[in-house]
């Protein structure tokens, strides 16, 4: 019994797992382009964490499933972005925590206001964004 024990042991200590040698799903995108203004960021599993960002101004739009098949840009609501002035350069981030999008995060790179999404309960695909740090 003990050495079928250790045989077992031993197997499992000397295989491979392949399951970790795997990559994460891939992204498919084109590269960001260094002063566009516009940029798509979405969360690897889920698409209602896809957002269009206005790079320049901070404005933030939500892809909204608004019937069978049908997909829509809607923008959302960017608590205090009125006080910070647009210019001519991209000065706005986005990010997403991977692999869902759980957590979803716009920064303004200038002044370091950050602002974090939140779902509208609802309206569950919806969302608005609160400051959650200021200068």
């Amino acid at each position: 019994m003990k050495c079928r024990l250790l045989f077992v042991a031993i197997l499992c200590a000397s295989t491979r797992l392949t399951a970790q040698d795997n990559p994460p799903f891939p992204v498919q995108q084109t590269s960001a382009v260094a002063d566009g203004r516009f940029e798509v960021v979405q969360a690897l599993l889920s698409r209602e964490y896809t957002f269009r960002l206005d790079r320049y101004a901070g404005r933030v739009w939500q892809l909204i499933n608004v019937a069978a098949d049908i997909w829509q840009w809607e923008e959302t609501r960017v608590i205090d972005l009125a006080a910070v002035p647009v210019q001519n350069r991209a000065r706005f981030q986005l990010h997403l925590s991977a692999p869902a999008g759980a957590t979803a995060i716009l920064v303004d790179t200038d002044t370091g206001i950050t602002w974090q999404f939140k779902k509208d309960k609802s309206r569950p695909r919806q969302g608005w964004w609160e400051v959650i740090m200021e200068r």
